[in-house]
């Protein structure tokens, strides 16, 4: 039978023994927690890994087309850059070498030519038509206009080496406002512009073009007067608070159309001027060069031997002069005293 003291012992003993396991129990429980929690946020963190892959992949491929689609735009701005500089650069080249003008004319870029192309079409269409209209001072100083009263008539200037300058001018006042006039006018003179008035059918080109440059403000034609010559004409208004100027010219040649073989440079301005709160003026300058044929310039004795058979070398150099001056009023009165008269206020369709 066991001692008092031998069970005390063994009870103690379990007791050590019993808190060991629970202690053991203890840490397999902890550690299977923190293998538990372990393995969770490994799982975790690998399923963002993934996550964030699959983004970052996501990310890359829409960046990449996005570079690509940037790289692939500025490539193709760049060669249309090259391609409208270049098509320009030989623009520039052939009105650069031709024959020079005279000395006595006042235009050096008359004979201009319109590029096929697309782009340097249009900047040649704006580029023409600022021109004229940044010439304005410059015709109007040519032209000898005076100050005041009405005008209605032909000049003839001499530019040298038999050859003249033909500038038909208008000149007339109204009691009116600028913007009264313009109101009153401003169908007339389109309706001049758009060759309404003319003798020649006109054919409306590039109108996409032109609409692009000065929507309802602009317009390219052409109009066939033989099967030797064209006039291929740009048309715009400009206004400023002061001044509304109508101005059209036409291109030497046209890459898309048949080739001028005679032609003439002609160039024409309409220009209202404020002169007064409730007054103002009307200026037209119609302006024509020299006859080009066949790359020649045409003097004027030549034109009145060909066209009506006068030799000038029988005549008296003033005698034969005031015969071409007469020869010319006799051609061009009628359509100018036709285009003053619609000039007038009381006869524009544009007056409410």
């Amino acid at each position: 039978m066991a001692s008092p003291a031998s069970s005390s012992s063994l009870s103690e003993a379990d007791l050590v023994l019993a808190k060991k396991e629970h202690q053991r129990l203890r840490n397999r429980l902890k550690q299977k927690r923190h293998r538990e929690r372990h393995i969770s946020e490994r799982e975790m963190l690998q399923a963002q890994i993934l996550e964030l892959g699959q983004l970052l992949t996501a990310v890359s491929r829409r960046g990449n087309a996005t570079a690509q689609a940037t790289l692939h735009r500025l490539r193709s701005e760049y060669n249309a850059t090259r391609h409208v500089g270049e098509a320009m650069t030989a623009w520039v080249a052939s009105m650069c070498t031709r024959v020079l003008p005279l000395a006595g004319t006042p235009f050096g870029w008359t004979k201009t030519s319109l590029l096929a192309d697309p782009a340097a079409r249009k900047l040649g269409l704006d580029w023409f038509s600022q021109h004229l209209y940044h010439n304005t001072d410059r015709m109007a100083a040519y032209a000898q206009f005076p100050s005041t009263g009405a005008v209605v008539d032909n000049v003839l200037l001499d530019v040298g080496n038999g050859h003249l300058d033909l500038v038909g001018r208008i000149q007339v006042e109204y009691d009116l406002s600028l913007l009264e006039t313009y109101d009153a006018l401003k169908g007339p003179i389109w309706s001049m512009m758009q060759g309404e008035t003319g003798v020649y059918f006109s054919e409306f080109l590039d109108t996409e073009l032109t609409s692009a440059i000065s929507p309802d403000k602009m317009l390219y034609r052409r109009n066939v007067r033989s099967e030797r010559e064209t006039n291929y004409y740009v048309c715009r208004e400009f206004s400023t608070d002061d001044r509304i100027v109508f101005t059209f010219g036409n291109f030497f040649q046209d890459d898309r159309l048949p080739e001028n073989v005679d032609w003439r440079p002609r160039m024409f301005w309409y220009v209202l001027e404020r002169a007064s709160p409730t007054k103002t003026r009307l200026r037209v300058m119609l302006y024509n060069a020299p006859y080009l044929k066949d790359g020649k310039m045409v003097s004027w004795q030549d034109e009145l031997l060909e066209d009506h058979g006068i030799d000038c070398s029988l005549l008296d150099p003033d005698v034969a002069f005031r015969k071409c001056q007469q020869l010319t009023n006799d051609e061009c009165d009628p359509k100018l005293h036709e285009d003053y008269a619609a000039l007038q206020i009381q006869n524009a369709t544009g007056l409410a």
